[in-house]
Protein backbone atom coordinates (compact mmCIF):
# COMPACT_ATOMS: atom_id res chain seq x y z
CA UNK A 1 0.00 0.00 0.00
CA UNK A 2 1.25 3.47 -0.80
CA UNK A 3 0.74 7.14 0.23
CA UNK A 4 -3.32 7.73 0.41
CA UNK A 5 -2.68 9.68 -2.88
CA UNK A 6 -1.75 7.17 -4.62
CA UNK A 7 -3.97 4.56 -2.97
CA UNK A 8 -6.57 7.32 -3.77
CA UNK A 9 -5.68 7.40 -7.50
CA UNK A 10 -5.47 3.76 -7.64
CA UNK A 11 -9.31 3.94 -6.58
CA UNK A 12 -10.44 6.69 -8.74
CA UNK A 13 -9.25 4.31 -12.15
CA UNK A 14 -10.48 1.02 -10.42
CA UNK A 15 -14.36 2.78 -9.92
CA UNK A 16 -13.65 4.20 -13.66
CA UNK A 17 -13.27 0.61 -15.12
CA UNK A 18 -15.85 -0.86 -12.93
CA UNK A 19 -18.63 1.73 -14.14
CA UNK A 20 -17.60 1.04 -17.57
CA UNK A 21 -17.32 -2.51 -17.45
CA UNK A 22 -20.99 -2.83 -15.46
CA UNK A 23 -22.15 -0.11 -18.53
CA UNK A 24 -21.33 -2.71 -21.40
CA UNK A 25 -23.75 -5.15 -19.11
CA UNK A 26 -26.44 -3.52 -17.99
CA UNK A 27 -26.49 0.61 -19.34
CA UNK A 28 -29.76 1.25 -17.02
CA UNK A 29 -28.08 -0.08 -13.83
CA UNK A 30 -29.08 1.77 -10.92
CA UNK A 31 -25.68 1.91 -9.34
CA UNK A 32 -24.31 3.90 -12.53
CA UNK A 33 -27.05 6.60 -11.21
CA UNK A 34 -24.48 8.38 -8.56
CA UNK A 35 -21.49 9.48 -11.15
CA UNK A 36 -21.36 10.99 -14.83
CA UNK A 37 -19.02 12.47 -17.10
CA UNK A 38 -16.72 9.34 -16.63
CA UNK A 39 -12.99 10.46 -18.26
CA UNK A 40 -9.94 8.03 -18.30
CA UNK A 41 -9.15 10.50 -15.22
CA UNK A 42 -11.80 11.03 -13.47
CA UNK A 43 -15.90 11.82 -13.07
CA UNK A 44 -18.43 13.67 -11.50
CA UNK A 45 -20.69 13.12 -9.08
CA UNK A 46 -24.66 13.25 -9.93
CA UNK A 47 -25.63 16.68 -8.05
CA UNK A 48 -29.01 15.46 -7.12
CA UNK A 49 -27.79 12.07 -6.49
CA UNK A 50 -24.99 13.54 -3.84
CA UNK A 51 -26.99 12.88 -0.70
CA UNK A 52 -27.76 9.58 -1.47
CA UNK A 53 -24.98 8.23 -2.92
CA UNK A 54 -23.14 9.00 0.67
CA UNK A 55 -26.02 7.96 2.86
CA UNK A 56 -25.76 4.26 0.57
CA UNK A 57 -21.51 4.07 0.35
CA UNK A 58 -20.75 5.47 3.98
CA UNK A 59 -19.29 3.83 6.45
CA UNK A 60 -19.79 4.91 10.50
CA UNK A 61 -16.22 6.80 11.19
CA UNK A 62 -15.10 9.38 13.09
CA UNK A 63 -11.78 9.88 10.96
CA UNK A 64 -10.90 12.48 8.60
CA UNK A 65 -12.93 13.78 5.95
CA UNK A 66 -10.24 12.45 2.75
CA UNK A 67 -10.37 8.75 4.67
CA UNK A 68 -13.85 8.95 5.40
CA UNK A 69 -14.07 9.57 1.65
CA UNK A 70 -11.89 7.20 0.27
CA UNK A 71 -14.33 4.70 2.03
CA UNK A 72 -17.17 5.81 0.68
CA UNK A 73 -16.13 5.59 -2.93
CA UNK A 74 -14.33 1.84 -1.75
CA UNK A 75 -17.82 0.93 -0.71
CA UNK A 76 -18.75 2.02 -3.89
CA UNK A 77 -16.31 0.17 -6.13
CA UNK A 78 -17.39 -2.80 -4.03
CA UNK A 79 -21.01 -2.13 -4.74
CA UNK A 80 -20.04 -2.12 -8.83
CA UNK A 81 -17.66 -5.33 -8.90
CA UNK A 82 -20.68 -7.27 -6.89
CA UNK A 83 -23.26 -6.09 -9.43
CA UNK A 84 -20.85 -7.48 -12.62
CA UNK A 85 -20.32 -10.46 -10.82
CA UNK A 86 -23.50 -10.74 -10.35
CA UNK A 87 -24.11 -10.29 -14.41
CA UNK A 88 -21.48 -12.61 -15.17
CA UNK A 89 -22.62 -15.41 -13.08
CA UNK A 90 -19.28 -15.33 -11.07
CA UNK A 91 -19.48 -16.35 -7.58
CA UNK A 92 -16.79 -14.75 -5.56
CA UNK A 93 -17.11 -16.58 -2.36
CA UNK A 94 -13.74 -18.32 -1.89
CA UNK A 95 -13.32 -22.22 -3.09
CA UNK A 96 -11.10 -24.55 -1.16
CA UNK A 97 -8.39 -26.43 -3.25
CA UNK A 98 -10.22 -30.45 -2.42
CA UNK A 99 -7.00 -31.68 -4.23
CA UNK A 100 -4.55 -29.87 -1.85
CA UNK A 101 -2.76 -31.43 0.47
CA UNK A 102 -1.72 -29.94 3.87
CA UNK A 103 1.21 -30.69 5.99
CA UNK A 104 0.50 -29.04 9.42
CA UNK A 105 4.16 -27.20 10.76
CA UNK A 106 5.07 -27.34 14.30
CA UNK A 107 8.40 -26.83 14.37
CA UNK A 108 11.08 -24.83 12.45
CA UNK A 109 12.84 -28.50 11.74
CA UNK A 110 9.35 -28.62 9.36
CA UNK A 111 9.68 -26.18 7.10
CA UNK A 112 10.77 -26.67 3.73
CA UNK A 113 13.71 -24.51 3.03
Amino acid sequence: MGDLASDYDALIESIIKGYRRLHTHDPDHELLQYITKVTDQSFEYVRDKSEAFLDRFKTPDKKLEDVKMIKVLASYFIALSDAIDKIEGKDPSPKLNQSASFTPIKTLEDLPF
